[in-house]
């Protein structure tokens, strides 16, 4: 019975899958069996099979299985091909629905996703799996080619170790040459073998299942996202008739744009909308940003400057602002990411933010944080470089040099230059490291309060 049970096995796996096989059973025995990786292994495990995943789970096998039928009255999918179809399951359906919950960027991620289906990375992978070594030589190049890759990743981490990095990735390439030339050339022996319709339908059914595959990721991650803002409604409105209210507002106007749910989301904690009609205008606010968004309009001169367009003036330096967006009644804005202008830890970074009303940026900032004064070296200089960039763009000109003079020398000063008023302002943290905030200021003749 057993030798039958292992002829049975081999039989259904080739080679590599055997080795596979048999390496995750001895991992999987190595966790189990020492008590701390056993300790951190369960809740693990307990997580990826509670309850709330088991639905999304069968739901995920039934649309599998049904794309598979559709395949078949389509003649691209037989029974011959259910050990690969379970395969594409468990190693490409399961991640991509991981990692597109994960995705902040639902555009870029399909964007990403689809380019990957057509890389010739897949032909490659194909070609190089339909043929195998002996079950013992299979063995061995599992552990090395998963360590080889584990130190290329760890390796890749630190710019110190870009020649040992360049040499993994050297060795990794020769390896999947060698690779590559000994299957072609199995294959160019044996061409009538490969060069039929099973093997095209086996080459084509991981592409095929995962464009069918979209429109479940996309519903899958609706739903991720709609049952997170409706956990953080149901804390947030106590009036049940107001919750179910909101929740149909919300799958209305939202059910195909998850991005504007997102925003919403973010926009209802600025607004606490408390009945049915200010939910129903942040809602509508919401729809309008990002309606000026697509379209924006041309703002004049003697009003401000185009947030849509202000906004991404340093891009090129780093500086990446969001969405600009309400942030309480009458002021709107949006802050970059900090651009650390050395590479000390305790040196120096800045910060570029966009501020003003609704159709209009009235006050631009760039703000240079140093941390550790003695650290500074030639910091504010790259701060003068982005505060020129900016001034160039606005006002067609260079930066004066009473200005950069001003910036330098850290004089808390006002200029007036155009229809706005420059100021350059000093602060002090209070740490022993003499550390200071340098903000530049562009202010508009229109703008009327100036908000941190």
């Amino acid at each position: 019975m057993c030798a039958l049970l292992r002829i049975n096995i081999h039989d259904l796996f080739n080679t590599r899958e055997n080795a596979y096989l048999y390496w995750g059973i001895i991992v999987f025995l190595g966790f189990i069996s020492v008590k701390s990786l056993r300790k951190d292994f369960y809740p693990v495990l307990k997580s990826l099979f509670s309850k709330d995943f088991i639905p999304i789970y069968l739901l995920t096998i039934a649309y599998i299985s049904l794309c598979s039928y559709l395949l078949s009255k389509l003649n691209f999918w037989d029974k011959g091909l259910l050990k690969d179809t379970i395969y594409w399951g468990v190693l490409a359906a399961l991640p991509m629905m991981f990692r597109i919950i994960q995705s902040k960027n639902l555009s870029k991620y399909f964007s990403d996703f689809v380019k990957e289906l057509f890389k010739v990375t897949i032909l490659l992978e194909f070609v190089i799996g339909l043929y195998t070594f002996n079950f013992w030589v299979e063995l061995l190049l599992v552990p090395f080619t998963v360590f080889l890759a584990v130190l290329i990743v760890f390796s890749a981490r630190e710019e110190k170790n870009l020649k040992v990095t360049k040499l993994l990735n050297g060795l990794s390439l020769a390896f999947g040459i060698l690779l590559g030339i000994i299957v072609i050339s199995h294959i160019i022996k044996n061409f009538e073998k490969y060069w039929t319709i099973e093997y095209l339908k086996q080459f084509f059914l991981p592409i095929s299942l995962s464009l069918l595959f979209v429109p479940f990721l996309y519903l899958l991650v609706c739903y991720a996202r709609f049952q997170e803002v409706f956990v953080m409604l149901k804390m947030r409105l106590k009036s049940k008739s107001l919750l179910r209210y909101t929740k149909m507002k919300i799958l209305l106007n939202f059910y195909n744009n998850i991005e504007g749910l997102k925003r919403w989301q973010m926009l209802s904690a600025r607004l606490h909308p408390r009945n049915k009609l200010e939910v129903s205008n942040s809602i509508l606010q919401m729809k309008q940003t990002q309606k000026r968004e697509a379209n924006p309009s041309i703002v004049a001169l003697d009003s401000g400057w185009s947030p849509y367009v202000v906004k991404d003036l340093l891009v090129e330096k780093g500086a990446i602002l969001g969405f600009y967006e309400f942030l309480s009644p009458g002021d709107w804005g949006v802050t970059s990411n900090f651009v650390q202008l050395d590479r000390n830890l305790w040196g120096a970074n800045l910060t570029y933010g966009v501020y003003g009303n609704e159709l209009a940026v009235t006050a631009i900032k760039l703000r240079l944080d140093v941390i550790d004064a003695k650290l500074v070296g030639a910091t504010e200089t790259t701060y003068c470089d982005y505060i020129g960039v900016v001034f160039k763009k606005l006002f067609n000109t260079e930066l004066p040099v009473e200005i950069y003079t001003g910036v330098l020398l850290h004089e808390t000063e006002s200029f007036k230059f155009s229809n706005c008023q420059i100021v350059i302002d000093k602060s002090y943290f209070n740490n022993k490291m003499d550390g200071y905030r340098l903000k530049f200021s562009i202010i508009h003749d229109q703008h009327k309060e100036v908000k941190e």
